[in-house]
């Protein structure tokens, strides 16, 4: 009986070991992802920032000029 005991501890030690490991394995997976996506949101907002400069250099190029009168 005592046999069995044992047997059926190591078991549940495997399945909880087995369990633990899994969540270790997709808590890195899920990680890898947010960095992922933090990469590529980084790059869109710096690619954001170049079409706005030129744009707004190209704004100021066609902006009529003032010329005041002195």
């Amino acid at each position: 009986m005592e046999i069995n005991q044992k047997q059926k501890n190591l078991t549940a030690a495997f399945v909880i070991g087995a369990a633990v490991g899994l969540a270790g394995t997709a808590a890195l997976k899920r990680i890898d992802k947010d960095k992922k996506i933090k990469n590529r949101a980084d790059k869109l907002s710096a690619e954001i920032d170049k079409a706005r400069k030129r744009l707004e250099e190209k704004i100021l190029e066609k902006k009529p000029r003032l010329n005041f009168i002195e």
